[in-house]
């Protein structure tokens, strides 16, 4: 990470090559921790309150505690977002159990540190020709909560490169899919956007277009299945870096006829304008 970039953690503002983490961590050494992200767009966190309650609600799943409240919090970002003044970035919110004493129990108040991380561009073709996603049937072992603890995800995410594909999709034992390691599903099916309901992260850019993409489409929330995807006609992801992301193809099956379909062009302009 650049020198250019600051960190607060602790309350504290510390340059991105001084920062650390001890060892004695339960966030380092059994992985007890939560995180959150979001970008800025022209200096301003987008959702970022809404952000934050699912980030308070992560650490509140695991019975891991908040050194601070979302107020607090919020202040933070917003200092931290001007004093390293750049317009555009990624914020990662990171809460730790702290520093154990015998290397498991947590301390009654755990660590947070507020990063500040440059976004990574996303060729133009990703969204004019759209993506490709792979499989996995690694699980996650708290669905909603958005921890630290990334081992299937990265796993996936080995098998995605390999494959040249955006993301992993991830699939249970009974077919039904869920979501992407780091993103929301949905598909059209005869003009009607669907997008899994079970084991899902509510995902903040995953609401925000739930809310408007009636004026677009119809909504059904419920179970989409592996052998759904021969009869969809558009599929897309959603999250806070790939915005609303056009899928034409899932493993060898083609999505449609293998282009991005005008309601996830719609939405995706529509989210533009969200924005």
């Amino acid at each position: 990470m650049s020198s250019s970039y600051t960190y607060w953690i602790n309350g504290e503002f510390v340059s991105a090559d001084d920062a650390a983490v001890s060892y004695r961590n339960v966030g380092v050494l059994r992985g007890y921790g939560v995180f959150d992200y979001l970008r800025t767009y022209d200096f301003v966190p987008f959702r970022l309150i809404d952000h934050l309650i699912r980030l308070k609600s992560s650490a509140d799943q695991i019975g891991l505690a908040m050194p601070y409240d979302i107020e607090e919090i919020a202040d933070a970002t917003q200092d931290l977002v001007q004093k390293n003044g750049h317009p555009n970035v990624g914020i990662r919110f990171v809460a730790t159990g702290g520093i154990s004493t015998n290397g498991f129990t947590p301390p009654e108040k755990g660590d947070l540190a507020i990063l500040i991380e440059p976004l990574t561009s996303r060729p133009q073709s990703h969204f004019t020709e759209g993506c490709k996603l792979i499989t996995s049937r690694l699980q996650r072992e708290f669905p909603t909560v958005k921890s630290t603890n990334y081992i299937g995800a990265v796993m996936a995410m080995k098998g995605a490169a390999e494959a040249d594909a955006v993301e992993a999709l991830y699939v249970d034992g009974n077919d039904e899919i869920s979501e992407c390691t780091r993103s929301n599903f949905f598909v059209v099916q005869d003009g009607i956007i669907k997008t899994p309901e079970k084991n899902v992260l509510p995902g903040i850019t995953r609401n925000v277009l739930l809310k408007f993409a009636p004026e677009i489409a119809p909504i059904e929330i419920g179970p989409i299945f592996l052998s759904d995807l021969a009869q969809v006609d558009e599929a897309f992801i959603t999250s806070s870096t790939k915005e609303v992301l056009p899928i034409v193809q899932i493993d060898d099956q083609i999505i449609g006829n293998g282009t991005v379909g005008p309601i996830t062009q719609s939405l995706a302009k529509r989210f533009k304008a969200e924005i």
